[in-house]
């Protein structure tokens, strides 16, 4: 497996932890970036490296990211 996107997601699902954690959004979005993360990893390390692997990793991460922007907007806190 292509070492180098396993670890930019796990830093990218890392940092998407962080606005839950310094109260910018709330639980909802917590919950939300802890499931979609935890799908997003799952989702990298079952592949096999290849390009078709790899294209569907990157069309998870641009599902990924504005569901948690959403979120982040739905659960934003006042």
């Amino acid at each position: 497996l292509p070492v180098a996107i396993l670890a930019f997601l796990i830093v990218q699902v890392a940092v998407s932890l962080a606005p839950a954690y310094l109260g910018v959004a709330g639980l909802p979005y917590l919950i939300a970036a802890i499931a979609g993360g935890v799908m997003v990893l799952v989702q990298a390390f079952a592949g096999d490296g290849s390009t078709k692997w790899a294209r569907n990793v990157f069309l998870t991460s641009i599902v990924y990211l504005p569901v948690l922007f959403a979120m982040m907007v739905a659960s934003g806190q006042h």
